[in-house]
């Protein structure tokens, strides 16, 4: 995976390149003129949100018993939650008015986080990674005005990695759990969403925009993953029950800004 990362990233390099060569950039002087046909996005993008999926669900249920010792005379039990971050660039084209071709290349992450509350110290330990390739339709409201909404559906693959229960492997270091962590699985996936967005466009080619994500990720685990602990209190062995496939959704709030020019 790390050498399809670096072969990625040189690509996007020349890329961005050899694109900079064709722009005209006389055109960055000139007064708003929104979205229309031969219009080109270039732009910077990040997104936080809420994933949701049975395999988080499997993550929480498999610690929430578990007594965690936060100092000499206080324990708490071992709640933990999920967030999505990303970032990333897009290209878009527009052949005719009111549609363009967008491309995203970017790197999001799940991170896996306790819930001891403030006044106690938390961990936040990456869960899932990936960097993904996206490619849709994006259709524009309006034709060159100063602000406009968009709506993107698309599609692509990700190059993906699943580290089951980062949090425990972590935290639980009693040798009378007897816990054992899973090991990291590949799984790249396909990959399906879509994007709203309200679009703001300034002198000089600026634009802005800010909007909903939706992302839709199908993994698969293989054989699973064979995880257990052994709950100290019960002495009962608790399995980590998250299955060998599951679907991933996370909601997030995308901003972005960039430049609009005419090749």
């Amino acid at each position: 995976m790390n050498n399809i990362k670096r072969i990625i990233i040189v690509f996007v390099i020349i890329f961005s390149f050899k694109y900079a060569e064709a722009v005209r950039f006389d055109e960055l002087d000139k007064i708003p003129e929104g979205a229309h046909a031969r219009q080109t996005f270039v732009a910077g993008w990040v997104t936080m949100g809420k994933p949701f999926g049975s395999v988080l669900n499997a993550e929480r249920n498999f610690v929430k018993t578990h007594e965690q010792k936060i100092s000499e005379d206080t324990y708490k039990y071992l709640w933990v939650d999920h967030l999505h971050f990303g970032g990333g660039v897009s290209y878009e084209y527009m052949p005719i008015d009111h549609l363009g071709i967008k491309t995203k290349v970017g790197y999001m992450t799940i991170f896996q986080k306790t819930l001891f509350g403030s006044d106690n110290e938390n961990w936040s330990i990456p869960l899932y990674k990936e960097l993904c390739f996206l490619i849709g339709p994006s259709f524009h409201l309006t034709n060159r005005k100063r602000w406009d909404l968009t709506f993107t559906p698309y599609m692509g693959y990700a190059f993906a990695a699943y580290k089951p229960t980062p949090v425990a492997k972590e935290l639980i270091r009693d040798p009378d759990y007897k816990f054992v962590s899973g090991k990291a699985k590949n799984v790249n996936n396909f990959a399906f969403g879509a994007e709203l967005a309200a679009v703001s466009y300034f002198s000089g080619g600026f634009s802005m925009s800010i909007g909903l994500d939706w992302n839709l990720r199908f993994l698969d685990f293989g054989n699973g993953f064979n995880i257990t602990r052994k709950d100290k209190n019960s002495h009962d062995t608790i399995s980590f029950k998250g299955g060998k496939s599951s679907n991933i959704n996370s909601f997030d709030i995308i901003i972005s800004a960039g430049y609009a020019f005419i090749n």
